[in-house]
């Protein structure tokens, strides 16, 4: 079955995970901060928003940062692909692992 593993270039991709490619949010591994969430935030949001870098000031600011990325209003450079947008909601479903 389809999983969704990050590849050694720590860009979230969807597929048959191979060897050597860990898996991002499965449901036996969880979505936590520190694995999964923060490589997003860091790469896509804390050029412009470093508190963002931070589990604290992303889980307080959660709400209003997934409402603007389903919205597609942030990153202004572009929507974040769907894999990654659900990366981040499986980080609020999961009660906000570190």
């Amino acid at each position: 079955t389809p999983t969704t593993g990050t590849p050694t270039t720590g860009t979230p991709t969807t597929g048959t995970p191979t060897t050597g490619t860990p898996t991002i949010g499965t449901p036996t591994t969880g979505v936590s901060f520190a694995r999964d969430v923060a490589p997003i935030m860091i790469e896509k949001c804390a050029n412009c928003h470093p508190q963002y870098a931070s589990y604290s000031s992303t889980r307080n600011n959660f709400d209003n940062i997934k409402r603007r990325v389903e919205a597609g209003t942030m990153p202004p450079s572009g929507q974040l692909p769907q894999a990654t947008i659900q990366i981040l909601t499986g980080w609020s479903t999961g009660q906000f692992e570190p």
